[in-house]
């Protein structure tokens, strides 16, 4: 959050607790604090932080440093907050600038960025288990360790209802994601439109601002495994018997051959992997035809294959490695593509 702060709000000592609280609450952000007022805020910042206690002065300089390094002037954060001692607060209608009041602004600069998904677990591992391993993954469980965001229960199907009832304020510390939920690309499902209508902007009859909603391309987070990482689960021995060992194995099977050459579009990509041909069959578009009959495919592989990121993270905290080989995530370039610029729209938004 880039965060603009009145000039004269230094000019007394009126304002120093709340003005101390902000910026120390600021400091265990990733936040870029700026003084306004060009060279009368930044002789005042001074001269008020002179007037600090030793042991606070130091912490409050770095706040205010960090917020003219080089790093931050070239690559801002998108979210502004002007913070001054009026009354009159306002949120744009875009969900990207209000302003505040320094009392408001003390606590809301330290609040961690709330990710609302569909299921916290499963989709909250889906995202740290397949961000690129190194800068983008340690940024990721920096991030959640830190408390500089927060993965929240949307509740599934009530997300709609979960967004919609968020106070404006609290929209501008959220963010959203949902599955596709669709046979194709270029349909839009009844629930991601129901979605985008809660994160929207709206007039009456009370103002809100919009609220960042990302639609993951592919119909589920389940259809971002490597094929390699679902032929390594279905035989996977430890809490599983042999009877559904071969079950998997049929159905990885017969899910690698859903290919056609002559469709725009991968159907795997857009197969409903826990229900299978059964959900929502007057949907299904014709690329799926030659696949339809096949009894495995119309079964789909279950509910437990939603499972799959939880699981393999729970292996990684407690063995230390998991069984979703980095490498399978690193061939799949498009993947690598849309979670790397879903990381920069958190980013950009806390």
């Amino acid at each position: 959050m880039r965060v603009i702060l009145d000039h004269r709000l230094f000019f007394s000592e009126e304002h120093v607790a709340d003005l101390t609280a902000l910026l120390l609450n600021a400091n265990s952000k990733p936040h870029q604090i700026i003084v306004a007022g060009g060279m009368a805020g930044q002789t005042a910042s001074l001269a008020w932080l002179e007037r600090r206690d030793s042991a606070l002065c130091r912490p409050l300089e770095q706040i205010l440093a960090r917020g003219r390094s080089p790093e931050m002037l070239r690559k801002p954060p998108g979210l502004v907050l002007e913070v001054s001692n009026e009354r009159d607060e306002t949120i744009s209608s875009d969900g990207w600038s209000a302003i505040a009041h320094l009392g408001r602004a003390k606590e809301f600069v330290g609040r961690p960025l709330d990710l609302w998904l569909e299921n916290g677990r499963n989709d909250s591992a889906f995202l740290r288990a397949s961000a690129p391993a190194g800068e983008y993954r340690r940024w990721l469980e920096d991030a959640h360790t830190k408390r500089w965001i927060k993965y929240c229960l949307g509740g599934g199907s009530e997300l709609g209802r979960v967004l919609e009832a968020l106070d404006p304020w609290d929209r501008l510390r959220a963010w959203a994601m949902c599955d596709a939920d669709n046979w194709e690309p270029a349909y839009v499902s009844a629930q991601v439109r129901t979605f985008r209508a809660a994160c929207a902007a709206r007039l009456d009859p009370a103002p809100r601002p919009e609220l960042p909603l990302c639609v993951l391309r592919r119909r589920a987070i389940e259809n971002y495994l490597p094929l390699r990482a679902l032929r390594r689960w279905a035989t996977l021995r430890h809490g599983t018997r042999s009877e559904q060992r071969r079950k998997r194995k049929r159905f990885v099977d017969k899910f690698e051959g859903l290919h056609a050459d002559d469709s725009d579009f991968e159907l795997r990509h857009h197969y409903h992997l826990e229900r299978g041909f059964k959900a929502e069959p007057q949907n299904i578009p014709s690329a799926y035809d030659p696949f339809r009959v096949d009894a495995v495919l119309q079964e789909g592989a279950g509910s437990p294959i939603k499972k799959i990121y939880a699981e393999d993270l729970e292996d990684r905290n407690r063995a230390g490695h998991g069984w979703i080989d980095d490498a399978w995530w690193a061939e799949d370039v498009a993947l690598r593509e849309e979670i790397v610029s879903i990381i920069a729209s958190i980013q950009r938004r806390i």
